[in-house]
């Protein structure tokens, strides 16, 4: 495999506003082709930008093996030893689609390297994956030593969920809250995080801070050090 397609897979990523990362980092884009069950109205505009931001493209252009995708991270951890953390993503793209080999890949790296690995996803897994539920997922991903996971959530009701994330299946909204609950009363360190789109997309729902924090206290049992705003980086 050659170093572009090394670069593909695994990347540093440094401390930014643009990324809110307050430590170095290495990114795992595990997601081939951009696949995802969301149409997010802010995720493709951020596709340019989030190239110049890494100095390579940003969608998988086929599915890397296991191996293939250690050896990526392997190559970039010896060059940067003073990473904090393994984050996987689609960087384009939802890895709960490819849930058994994300739990096998986990498991690799919490064998391989003494990070801590975080999932980013939008945690539609029961919908995703309809031979798991929620809770399932979430003990098999704690059992191969998933650390920390970032759930997208984006809006506090299934109008605004449905309006801002265009899922492609009906009736995901609650099958995220079912996955944000069930992780949060696991081991894994969970945080629920939403895009702050308001300056940009003046259409879309106007965020309510004092909301979200309501329904995540009240709702999810997720405190307000748990929430995580997103730069809008396009």
């Amino acid at each position: 495999m050659n170093m572009t397609n090394l670069e593909k897979i695994a990347y540093v990523v440094n401390p930014s506003e643009s990324i809110a990362f307050s430590t170095k980092r290495i990114g795992v884009n595990f997601v081939p082709k951009g696949k995802c069950t969301n149409t997010c109205v802010f995720c493709k505009p951020n596709i340019s930008y989030m190239k110049l931001l890494v100095n390579h493209d940003v969608v998988l252009d086929k599915e890397y093996s296991i191996e293939e995708m250690v050896g990526a991270v392997s190559k970039v951890y010896e060059e940067n030893p003073d990473c904090s953390e393994i984050f996987i993503s689609g960087t384009i793209g939802e890895p709960l689609l490819y849930f058994d080999k994300l739990v096998q890949f986990v498991s690799e790296l919490k064998k391989k390297f003494p990070l801590r690995i975080r999932l980013n996803t939008n945690g539609q897994a029961s919908s995703i994956n309809t031979k798991y539920s929620s809770q399932q997922a979430c003990e098999i991903l704690e059992r191969a030593g998933l650390d920390s996971v970032v759930i997208s959530l984006n809006a506090i009701n299934e109008k605004d969920y449905n309006f801002v994330c265009k899922p492609k299946n009906s009736g995901v909204f609650e099958s995220v809250l079912d996955f944000i609950i069930a992780s949060n009363q696991s081991r894994i360190e969970t945080f629920v995080s939403f895009v702050d789109y308001s300056k940009k997309y003046l259409d879309l729902p106007i965020l309510d801070y004092a909301k979200i924090k309501d329904f995540c206290e009240d709702g999810l049992g997720i405190k307000e050090s748990q929430i995580v705003y997103r730069p809008l980086i396009c």
